[in-house]
């Protein structure tokens, strides 16, 4: 690992490189608005991808076209051409640096060709990197893909003064792997304003259930059977605020009577629908495509959204992963791991009843989230790598 001499330290100018912008809607796109917002432009600047969900111009935050090359076929059917990228982004992350002063890099996984691009320009330009790794690498890797990404996992953990990680769930799976490599685990950040509970909201009509983010490999299996389940409650109602698509959500069967689909939503109107729902769902695993140890170890974001609603917290989720022993160990929320609708039903009438169960959830809810609170965790990384 690279070691720094703290006497020959000046004062830390961080290109902060990230497929996801502050500006787009996805888990990565959270913690790099956290970062912006605490950061000032002398501390931090930031490279990302250019889509079309991006319409807001800052000028901390630089581009790069993630489709140099204009084929006509679909983006999703050449996808193998976003490799022809590396050299583009190495130079363009080494021209920034120049540009800006900057003398370090910090890389948000996962995306592999930004971890291996801030890898070869740090290398080229002699300046510490630091990868902050959301999830899993080479371990959720198969065949020819597991060993490009042993490699390059192996050659940014021994080239970093240290490696961070967004949860301890992380550090569970990769500590004892890699026992030489100096793990940070730097978890997600957010500004805690005041939580009003709702536990003594009532529930006038139909129950609102709300579900935030996207319905992937991580979560469609616990998904899908909650909203088999709610299916059979009349008087439920379930908000999908998601950016997933209609076409996914009709082939994988969720588009349910009592389904409503919401989108394009600001951050303080998606909390807000938060906040009035009755209950909010937190689907994680079961089984899926991704491996045992991802399962294991991710921590979802809309974990902390949730957590500032002031609303209950459903999760269904595998009994042996880190969300469920983070979320048992601070009681705030309902945790159900394995498949039973009884134990569904048994919650929704607590929420119907506004029981004393709800208020002690809710009230557990707004001590834990005071975890991340933005000036504790991004305080910890400005001491760390800016002093």
């Amino acid at each position: 690992m690279l070691r720094i001499n703290n006497a020959e330290k000046k004062p830390i100018k961080c290109l902060v490189v990230s497929r996801a912008s502050p500006f787009t809607k996805s888990g990565s796109g959270f913690v790099t608005k956290q970062f912006m917002n605490f950061f000032s432009e002398d501390e931090m600047i930031f490279l990302c991808e250019k889509n079309n969900e991006i319409t807001k111009n800052n000028s901390r935050i630089h581009y790069i076209n993630p489709y140099p090359i204009n084929l006509k076929r679909g983006k999703s059917f050449f996808r193998w051409q976003r490799w022809f990228l590396l050299p583009l982004l190495v130079n363009k992350i080494i021209s920034l640096v120049k540009k800006e002063k900057c003398n370090s890099i910090m890389c948000f996984y996962p995306d592999e060709l930004y971890l291996l691009a801030s890898s070869l320009a740090a290398k080229k330009l002699s300046i510490p990197i630091y990868p902050y790794f959301h999830n899993l690498y080479y371990e959720n890797k198969n065949g020819l893909s597991a060993l490009v990404a042993k490699s390059i996992q192996k050659k940014i953990f021994h080239q970093s003064p240290f490696v961070y990680l967004i949860s301890e769930g992380l550090l569970s799976e990769l500590a004892p792997k890699y026992p030489r490599i100096d793990f940070r685990v730097l978890t997600h950040a957010t500004i805690i304003d005041e939580i009003s509970t709702n536990h003594n909201k009532s529930v006038k009509q139909k129950i609102q259930v709300t579900f935030l983010g996207n319905i992937n490999n991580s979560n469609i299996d616990a998904m899908s059977f909650l909203l088999n389940t709610l299916e059979q409650r009349e008087d439920v109602v379930i908000n999908l605020i998601t950016a997933t698509s209609k076409h996914v959500l009709k082939k994988e069967k969720l588009l349910k009577n009592n389904v409503i689909i919401q989108s394009n939503f600001s951050d303080v109107e998606v909390i807000q629908k938060l906040r009035i729902s009755n209950l909010l769902l937190l689907p994680h695993g079961l089984t899926g495509a991704l491996c045992d140890a991802e399962y294991r170890s991710i921590f979802p974001t809309k974990t902390i959204q949730y957590l500032l609603s002031g609303s209950p917290i459903l999760a269904l989720l595998p009994h042996n992963c880190y969300l469920q022993d983070f979320l048992s160990k601070n009681q705030c929320a309902f945790c159900i791991t394995n498949k039973n609708e009884q134990e569904i039903f048994s919650i929704l009438n607590h929420v119907k009843k506004n029981s004393n169960e709800i208020e002690r959830i809710t009230n557990n809810a707004r001590k834990t989230v005071q975890i991340f609170s933005e000036n504790k965790v991004l305080g910890k990384l400005k001491n760390q790598i800016f002093i």
